[in-house]
């Protein structure tokens, strides 16, 4: 099978916290431009994508955070309700990113915030770092070293990424109820910190 341009995937990011409870970011990309390309290309190309994303924060990150799998399937609007279509895989990350802090984690749900907007008002992203190091917080921000490297891992979400030989390119976005469309996001703020609740299967971005 493959994955062509105007298609969206959903990345299902999970890792395993200190008291084995699940934590999880799910991100939705476009096929922006490219041509079509196999379903292990595009395996492998989210892989390493995670790896890079998160890898740039790992050295804040307790390493009693494991990276589990990752789900990556295919979406979209059908009748305004969002479906996923095709399942592609449920695969293990890359390898490259491996929490490293010594640190005594910050509680469940404790997480550094990142907001991803649109230029569509009211429509942007949340993603929550979580595991960050109880050293790697003062009050309700993230410190300065910590803070870099957030500033770094929200770039490289912004950035997408491309499979082998930039065959077929992916830019991050929401998938809007609003828009019932997929909507990019331009820019991103960071720093403070957030609570992830528990929500709803489907909901969210």
């Amino acid at each position: 099978m493959t994955v062509s341009v105007g298609d969206v995937i959903r990345v299902s990011a999970r890792q395993i916290g200190s008291a084995a409870q699940d934590l999880v970011n799910v991100y939705y990309l476009q096929a922006t431009s490219g041509s079509p390309d196999g379903d292990e290309n595009v395996i492998t190309a989210v892989q390493a994508w995670m790896d890079t994303v998160y890898a740039a924060m790992e050295d804040s990150i307790s390493n009693v955070v494991e990276p589990f799998d990752i789900k990556i399937d295919v979406v979209d609007f059908i009748g305004g309700v969002l479906k996923i279509t095709r399942n592609i895989a449920t695969v293990a990350w890359g390898g490259g990113y491996v929490p490293a802090s010594a640190g005594q984690p910050m509680p469940a749900g404790v997480a550094a915030l990142i907001i991803l907007r649109t230029l569509v008002g009211k429509v942007f992203g949340r993603k929550f770092i979580p595991g960050l190091e109880e050293t790697g917080v003062q009050g309700d921000e993230v410190i300065a070293t910590a803070l870099s490297r957030l500033a770094t891992l929200a770039a490289n979400i912004l950035a997408g990424f491309s499979t082998s030989g930039s065959v077929l390119t992916f830019l991050p976005g929401v998938m809007s109820t609003r828009e019932t469309d997929f909507v990019p996001f331009t820019d991103v703020d960071v720093g403070s910190i957030g609570y992830q609740r528990r929500r709803r299967p489907g909901t969210g971005s």
